[in-house]
């Protein structure tokens, strides 16, 4: 059974590895150091302290002979003070001889401080049992064996240190030797490792970037090498295997698609009624219908898979009525072409509209749509258009023609009419005449304003409406009206809401038109609500404009009637019809006098709980003071 380990656990292995070299070296080197620090304390420590001490031992020998001497001829009463001191000399001699034998390391510097010991006992007791004339020859022969013992036992220390120095720098040199191997093998295991490593991992993973490269080209030809490492990299390369099978056979199957798709393609094209060009970023021609050449048989020899499409348009452009360049060359005309949206007339009668478009690939396709019945459609429509403003012109002028020959019998009826009431010529006898005198006075005055409404209406539509602008007080008119406004609304069972004070509203235009504005909005909304109803006439203002709003509880209106009776002469159904008087003018002059003052209106209606119409106007920017107050 073979163990296949991951890239990851040769990493974790090389890394454990690494580390134990590192940790052998950290170790042996810190062996090094203690070792070292033993050397050089044997080296130097102890020998140097051993001469030392050895050294001191002799001095205080020394200062003891001295000091026996001057006992020897001092007074006999102070030969006790000597042999304190002696005593304490004594006992620091035998301390440094105590001190050398610890340091010294040789033989023969041990039995040279025993023999030495031996002799100071000796000497000491000699020096004890001296009496008042004892003799010192003893002592002098003892002491001099001490001292050439000392000086022996120095000579000992330095020697064994010289050779104990040896010894170290020897041991020193072994060890740096031996570090150096141990550095120079360490260095070699890393690279070992590292070109196992190399082996292992990294080669691989090139030859897999190699061949990833080579399909990135499209090669898929290109072999991928095998490895039974069993690891990720020979995973990556049998996925990489895969994935380049898996691509060819996916690009065999585009390439099937592909072809049945421009096969598909090429039918649709054919069966198609338009002309369709298909060209490549070299304006080369990759595929062209048969319908191209219904509609330039003169180019059909160009339409050809391969071939230039500015052979194409030469003979095409000698078909068109007009080429569609600027100076009718090959190259304007192809980029006026090229642009799409171009309607052009062929000499044949027949009309074309080319429309291009960019294909991803940086090509063109052309779609030549034949329009010649869209064109026919038009100039059948221009012509209707025609008859049809002529016919709103003829009716306009009717209108206007009829009004002016009724307003001269109106007035003349209105006129006599309120000569009767006023009893000019004589007093009525019968009051049943003064009574029928003011419904004839009353009946005129409203026909003769239908008439006028049906003449302005009639020149709104020609756009023969007369405007002189002059500044209007609408704050004044507005109140006037609200006069008038509440008096109709008392006579039919209506409450009335207005305000009674307006800030100073300056508009730009005709007074009397502003006035049959509201007077009509006040009429309909008096017509359209049943007794024991509302109405409301309410002014918002800002900076720039100013909103009127005339509100009923009235029968109210859908989308729809509000569509209609904006409409000149509707009416929103025949039984409104029967119920309400009215010629079904009076929203639309609003509308119509409303917009010429450069404003807007909005309806707002609900049925069976009323109407609400808000004219908004501007105001001249110098308007701001209050005049009477604020608007309700």
């Amino acid at each position: 059974m073979s163990f296949r380990f991951t890239i990851g656990t040769k990493l974790l292995a090389a890394f454990l590895g690494m580390c134990l070299i590192i940790g052998s070296m950290g170790l042996y080197s810190y062996f090094l150091l203690q070792r070292t620090g033993q050397i050089v304390v044997q080296t130097y420590d102890g020998p140097l302290m051993a001469i030392n001490y050895g050294r001191a031992a002799g001095l205080h020998f020394e200062r003891m002979e001295k000091l026996l001497l001057q006992r020897r001829t001092s007074p006999a009463q102070m030969r006790a003070r000597f042999d304190d001191e002696l005593n304490r000399l004594y006992e620091t001699f035998l301390s440094d001889l105590d001190v050398a034998a610890d340091r010294s390391l040789a033989p023969n510097e041990q039995d040279q401080i025993r023999s030495l010991g031996i002799l100071a006992a000796e000497w000491n007791e000699r020096r004890v049992s001296l009496g008042a004339e004892g003799s010192y020859t003893d002592l002098e022969r003892l002491g001099a064996e001490i001292s050439d013992g000392l000086d022996l036992l120095v000579e000992f220390n330095a020697g064994n240190s010289f050779v104990e120095r040896r010894k170290a720098q020897d041991a020193i040199d072994r060890f740096l030797t031996q570090n150096i191997w141990i550095s120079f093998l360490a260095l070699v295991t890393s690279i070992v490792v590292a070109l196992v490593l190399r082996r292992k991992i990294v080669r691989p993973l090139r030859q897999a970037a190699r061949v990833a490269d080579h399909l990135s080209r499209g090669e898929f030809e290109t072999p991928v090498p095998s490895s039974n490492s069993g690891d990720e990299t020979a995973a990556l390369l049998q996925s990489m295997q895969f994935m380049r099978d898996e691509i060819a056979r996916m690009m065999e199957r585009e390439k099937t698609r592909r072809h049945s798709a421009e096969n598909r393609l090429f039918d649709a094209l054919e069966s198609s009624d338009e002309g369709v060009v298909l060209l490549d970023e070299g304006d080369n021609v990759l595929l062209a219908n048969s319908q191209m050449s219904g509609f330039f048989p003169s180019a059909s020899a160009e339409f050809v898979r391969g071939a230039p499409f500015n052979k194409a348009l030469d003979a095409m452009f000698l078909m068109f009525e007009e080429p569609p360049g600027a100076d009718g060359s090959t190259a304007l005309s192809w980029s006026s072409l090229r642009s799409g949206g171009n309607e052009h007339a062929l000499k044949d009668g027949r009309w074309i509209n080319v429309v291009a478009n960019e294909t991803r690939e940086g090509g063109v396709i052309l779609l030549f749509v034949d329009i010649t019945h869209i064109k026919q459609r038009e100039e059948e429509l221009r012509e209707a258009k025609l008859d049809a403003e002529s016919a709103s012109a003829a009716k306009s002028s009717f209108l206007a023609n009829m009004s002016h020959e009724l307003r001269t019998p109106l007035n003349a009826i209105i006129g006599f009419s309120e000569l009767i009431t006023a009893e000019v010529f004589g007093k009525l006898e019968n009051e049943q005449y003064a009574e029928y005198v003011s419904d004839i006075e009353a009946s005129g005055k409203r026909l003769l304003s239908v008439v006028n409404n049906v003449l302005d209406i009639a020149q709104s539509d020609s756009g023969g409406s007369e405007f002189v602008g002059r500044p209007v007080d609408l704050d004044d008119l507005v109140l006037r009206c609200a006069d008038l406004g509440e008096e109709r609304c008392s006579s039919h069972g209506l409450s009335f809401e207005a305000p009674t004070k307006l800030p100073e509203l300056i508009v730009e235009g005709d007074a009397d038109k502003l006035k049959r504005v509201f007077e009509n909005l006040l009429d309909n909304a008096v017509k359209f609500t049943e007794p024991g109803g509302a109405v409301r006439l309410h002014v918002e203002t800002n900076e720039d404009s100013a909103k009127i709003t005339v509100a009923d509880t009235g029968i109210g209106m859908t989308a729809k009637d509000i569509e209609m009776a904006l409409t000149p002469f509707g009416q929103v159904d025949g039984r409104l019809e029967r119920k309400y008087e009215g010629a079904g003018l009076g929203l639309p002059l609003v509308q119509s006098f409303v917009k010429l003052h450069g404003g807007s209106i909005e309806i707002k209606s609900v049925p069976g709980k009323g109407t609400g119409v808000s004219v908004a106007l501007p105001l001249q920017q110098n308007t701001s003071t209050a005049k009477n107050g604020h608007a309700a």
